[in-house]
């Protein structure tokens, strides 16, 4: 069971992690040519004390401004690595079981209801049927497999 263009809360796909990692790149280099200009006319200021004092500052600037572009590709990384972690456990044909199960767990809870109410569904017989039916038909091609 492949799924594609699943999207998990908390995840991010392939495409939107390379077009984020651009956008952290554009923004790089547009702070790094401010920096740049900030310091051409730091550089043209007349004091030598001031001129250290704002070289100073804006060196402290500069490494706040790359820690945080730092962190945000550190988060985009672990939001990547929880995506493949989810993709890869959503790839295997357990998930599908439990998610079949859950499902069939859901119509028992319905279909008891119903009749405890007296509103019985035939759509809901059909669906827990198909669904038992799938069940009893992996364990089956399993064991067939198997010998």
């Amino acid at each position: 069971m492949i799924l594609q263009g699943a999207k998990i809360p908390g995840t991010v796909s392939e495409k939107d992690f390379k077009e984020t990692s651009m956008i952290l790149e554009s923004k790089i280099g547009a702070i790094n040519k401010q920096f740049e200009s900030f310091q051409n006319l730091i550089g043209q200021l007349p004091d030598a004390e001031i001129r250290n004092k704002m070289t100073d500052e804006l060196s402290s600037l500069r490494e706040s401004a790359e820690l945080k572009i730092k962190l945000e590709q550190q988060r985009i990384d672990g939001l990547e690595r929880k995506s493949k972690i989810w993709l890869s456990f959503l790839q295997r044909e357990s998930a599908a079981s439990i998610i079949g199960g859950i499902v069939l767990l859901m119509l028992t809870v319905a279909l008891i209801s119903g009749m405890i109410f007296g509103r019985e569904s035939q759509i809901l017989s059909n669906g827990f049927l198909v669904i038992l039916g799938y069940f009893f038909g992996q364990s089956s091609s399993k064991n067939k497999d198997s010998v």
